[in-house]
């Protein structure tokens, strides 16, 4: 009787990671912790952390302890256990998942069979328009909400269309606002089904698997990678979770060409979800991100361009080192254009450095060479 009251009035959830830390900062700043046990050991050794915790109106029981990954790997996994009213559950959920992550850099990894290699960090972007994507941001922004709620155990989403127009962007996005490591999947020749599977083993959610070019590696089921030791079938069950859990796991796959992608990834919605173009930005798009700078020719030819994202905010970064518009638009956004699309960013950096100016010599921001 006691087991069954307890299961209709309690509940429980389990988080990871940043989000914990979440709570513990809402808690020091709101509530307060009444403990039970903390251990705080040797790294090598599992902690211990339980406590009696009040947020607000919520009363909560926190179990925190860590366990030793499998042998041959070093590190520990935590295992974070709520146990709060049913009725408290959703609000908990709320303020954790809506709690901005102050985070300036997240790890990106390289999956390879023997371990996932740390390869860099990403940043925040500068400057970044939800709009631009339209509907399919708020889409893919609840699905992963889902995901890392515990809600939904994966999501997929494809992302298509030409070079330049912020595919990559938006998941560096996702993985800054939601604190998730990206696990960068690179298929090279010596890859059998064995490092394959190996390979998306290492991937641990909550965290952001991304595939990308896809369509630079297969042609519909046609490997376009010379003598390929790995086969599409692999592939297709290692994004399943055929051989392992895919707990928390957000899948991103871009594209330039979606007519190449087969059937079988972007017609199942239980591996991709979403299948999305990312088009050029509209001129709506394009003036909101000038919209600071005085209307003149060279603006409106921005604007109605017709350009990529990449070269629209080239222009306003360009503008805001006070450069003019006349020569924004005639010199500085060709030279860019020319440039291959694989070493724009770099591109980009030298154009500026060649034509940087010194802060006395700088005309005023976003003025313009001809009459407004």
């Amino acid at each position: 009787m006691f087991v069954f009251v307890r299961s209709m009035i309690l509940y429980t959830i389990r988080i990871r990671g940043q989000r914990a830390s979440v709570l513990f900062d809402m808690v020091k700043q709101d509530g307060k912790f009444f403990k039970i046990k903390e251990e705080f050991c040797d790294d090598a050794v599992p902690k211990e952390f339980r406590a009696v915790g009040f947020l607000k109106d919520i009363m909560f029981y926190i179990d925190i302890t860590e366990r030793m990954l499998q042998a041959g790997f070093a590190g520990t996994d935590s295992i974070i256990n709520i146990t709060l009213a049913r009725w408290k559950v959703d609000k908990l959920k709320h303020m954790i998942l809506t709690k901005k992550i102050v985070n300036t850099e997240i790890p990106v990894y390289i999956m390879q069979s023997w371990d996932a290699e740390k390869i860099g960090v990403v940043k925040p972007p500068k400057v970044f328009f939800p709009s631009v994507y339209g509907g399919i941001y708020d889409q893919i922004d609840q699905y992963i909400r889902n995901v890392i709620s515990g809600n939904m155990d994966k999501t997929g989403t494809i992302l298509y269309g030409p070079p330049g127009n912020g595919k990559s962007l938006l998941v560096k996005h996702f993985s800054c606002k939601y604190n998730l490591p990206i696990y960068l999947l690179s298929l090279m020749r010596d890859v059998d089904n064995h490092s394959l599977i190996r390979m998306f083993a290492r991937a641990k959610g909550p965290g952001i698997v991304l595939i990308e070019d896809f369509d630079t590696t297969y042609e519909g089921r046609k490997c376009l990678i010379d003598e390929a030791k790995f086969t599409f079938d692999t592939l297709l069950n290692v994004i399943d979770g055929a051989y392992s859990n895919n707990e928390k796991l957000i899948y991103f796959m871009t594209a330039n060409y979606i007519d190449k992608v087969d059937f079988a990834l972007k017609h199942r919605p239980s591996r991709f979800r979403v299948v999305a173009e990312v088009r050029n930005p509209s001129q709506d798009d394009c003036a909101k991100i000038l919209e600071k700078y005085k209307n003149n020719v060279y603006k409106t030819s921005i604007i109605e361009g017709g350009y990529t994202m990449d070269i629209v905010m080239f222009a306003k970064e360009m503008l805001e080192h006070g450069h003019l518009f006349s020569d924004v638009c005639d010199k500085y956004i060709p030279q860019f254009q020319e440039s291959t699309d694989g070493i724009r960013d770099d591109a980009a950096e030298q154009i500026k450095k060649q034509h940087e100016k010194p802060p006395e010599q700088a005309a005023p921001v976003g003025a313009s060479s001809t009459p407004a």
